[in-house]
């Protein structure tokens, strides 16, 4: 969990240095996460959001173990997937016979400062045990529209074009641009720490870099680089490398 929290700070960091954050929202952000370790815990809150990439037997196995966590406790939370090719049919096929609400939801990419949210089911109208869920996410500033994925597959989902994300994150830059006159600056580029060895190469290193999505790190610029030309795979874990991002030198995990 802990590697998560850094790819998500140097995911933030990287926000702040485009200016669509600033660093005390950051900050901010970062503390109201609270991370848990058991299905108990996660089941005791409003909305629960699957992100496991598209594999439907492991999404199926996680809603059956959260489905009978939040029975057991007799509680009633929001149980939503945020697959893109499998709807919420799929993944909980006998879902009118429990008790709780589940549904898709899914955030358009690239998802950070984008409103429009995709709220799905089956049916061809929006079911009202969905209402719950549409209200919590206009109270949060995004846009829910509803999406029936009966016979609908990944391909007809909507996407946004570039043009429309350019217009979302413009709006966001000039609000963070507002709220920082008079005020706090933006973080420092390259604010790593000074003597760090890089992993591969073992040369001290001002940035530190970040593999996504293992979580390796203490890793220099210049040997990211080498991998992101070559293999493309973590020379730790052997994994696949989709992204690598610089640190947040303020983590403290």
């Amino acid at each position: 969990m802990n590697k998560g929290m850094e790819i998500l700070r140097a995911d933030m960091k990287a926000y702040v240095e485009k200016g669509l954050l600033t660093e005390q929202d950051k900050e901010e952000a970062v503390r109201r996460i609270r991370l848990v370790g058991t299905h108990d815990e996660v089941v005791k809150s409003k909305v629960v959001i699957e992100c496991i990439f598209e594999n439907v037997e492991e999404k199926r196995k996680l809603f059956s173990s959260l489905i009978a966590s939040a029975e057991k406790a007799k509680l009633r939370p929001i149980l939503a997937t945020n697959s893109i090719n499998f709807s919420i049919k799929d993944i909980v096929p006998n879902r009118e016979e429990i008790s709780m609400t589940t549904c898709g939801i899914r955030f358009l990419h690239p998802v950070w400062f984008i409103p429009p949210v995709e709220i799905s089911s089956q049916e061809e109208q929006r079911p009202l045990e969905l209402a719950a869920l549409w209200e919590e996410c206009v109270g949060l500033g995004l846009e829910p529209f509803y999406m029936s994925t009966k016979g609908l597959k990944g391909f007809g989902r909507r996407k946004l074009y570039q043009d429309e994300i350019d217009k979302y994150h413009q709006h966001r830059k000039a609000t963070v641009s507002s709220s920082l006159r008079g005020g706090q600056a933006p973080a420092p580029r390259g604010s790593g720490s000074v003597g760090r060895e890089c992993g591969i190469c073992m040369e001290p290193s001002r940035v530190s870099m970040i593999l996504s999505p293992c979580g390796h790190k203490d890793l220099c610029k210049e040997c990211t680089n080498k991998i992101m030309s070559g293999t493309r795979t973590c020379p730790t874990c052997r994994r696949a490398v989709e992204r690598v991002l610089e640190a947040d030198s303020g983590a403290d995990l």
